[in-house]
């Protein structure tokens, strides 16, 4: 089912702060390890995108006309995140020297680990904007029904 329910949609709110500051520790992370140990800014984006929503997002009750904020927000920042995404996967799976496939080490399963843990974030990033989006329009729709009488 796509949209989430009013509770868990109430608690990706309750927590935007978390998401935020652990999605800027995992993002410093590849700067404060060595080379080889680095790992986390993918899904330190995607964790840092889910508090930006969250509070972006956060008076999706009562706010009308925040499903457009919504829209906007998944419209523009998805192809990002794709984008972003793709690189990885790129890098993760590119062709070695004369064309052969290249040998996954330790480093290439843990970005793909990374890579998966990512999409689920967004995955319930998407969902979350949705829901949100979908009943505010709602709200919004019945503040203009009573505006009108």
């Amino acid at each position: 089912m796509l949209r989430l329910s009013e509770y868990e949609t109430d608690r990706v709110v309750a927590l935007r702060f978390r998401y935020i500051f652990l999605g800027l520790a995992l993002m410093t992370l590849p700067f404060l390890l060595p080379p080889g140990l680095a790992c986390g800014a993918g899904l330190g984006f995607a964790l840092f995108g889910l508090g930006g929503f969250g509070s972006a997002l956060r008076k999706w009750r009562y706010d009308p006309g925040l499903w457009m904020l919504a829209a906007f927000l998944v419209l523009t920042l998805t192809p990002c995140y794709a984008y972003f995404d793709f690189r990885i996967l790129r890098a993760i799976f590119a062709h070695g020297p004369a064309g052969r496939p290249k040998r996954l080490d330790w480093l290439e399963a843990r970005r793909s680990v990374e890579l998966a843990l990512a999409f689920v974030v967004l995955w319930k990033q998407v969902r979350f904007a949705y829901s949100a989006g979908v009943y505010n329009w709602r709200v919004t729709r019945l503040t203009k029904r009573v505006r009108k009488t």
